[in-house]
């Protein structure tokens, strides 16, 4: 919220059947378009790899 560019980290860990998303403590994740889009992607390709598992 200060401006600040954070991380975001989605990931799949190689035994699980769950999807991780990653943020900085206490931080709040706040997306213009063009990240909304990248996270929507992310998660729709997380999701496929899990339905292949």
């Amino acid at each position: 919220m200060a401006g600040r560019r954070r991380e975001v980290t989605v990931s799949i860990p190689a035994a699980e059947l769950e999807l991780y998303v990653q943020t900085p403590p206490g931080e709040v994740v706040r997306l213009n378009v063009d990240e909304l889009r990248w996270m929507s992607q992310a998660f729709t390709d997380a999701l496929r790899q899990l339905e292949a598992r």
